[in-house]
């Protein structure tokens, strides 16, 4: 990928040097994710490698939110966490 090739990365954010992926979780789901949202590290690295460590997370987060969203509802009384890391 051109270094000065530019895309939409809506979850990419650079943060003291470090890029980093964080995508909310709908509020709905909080419980059953066992978080407000899906946050990763690429890495202190330069934009194009970050870029394409992007790729490769944000499959595995829209992994995760289709698996909330075909999941059952929690049973009350409890709390059902998926497994959302790597």
């Amino acid at each position: 990928m051109a270094a000065s090739s530019r895309f939409a990365a809506r979850y990419l954010q650079l943060r003291t040097g470090m890029y980093v992926y964080r995508q909310a979780t709908l509020e709905r789901w909080h419980k059953l994710a066992g978080k407000r949202e899906f946050k990763e590290s690429l890495g202190p690295s330069d934009q194009e490698t970050a870029t394409v460590r992007y790729f490769a997370v944000h499959a595995r987060a829209e992994a995760l939110f289709q698996n909330l969203k075909m999941a059952s509802p929690p049973t009350p009384g409890t709390t059902h966490r998926l497994n959302c890391s790597r």
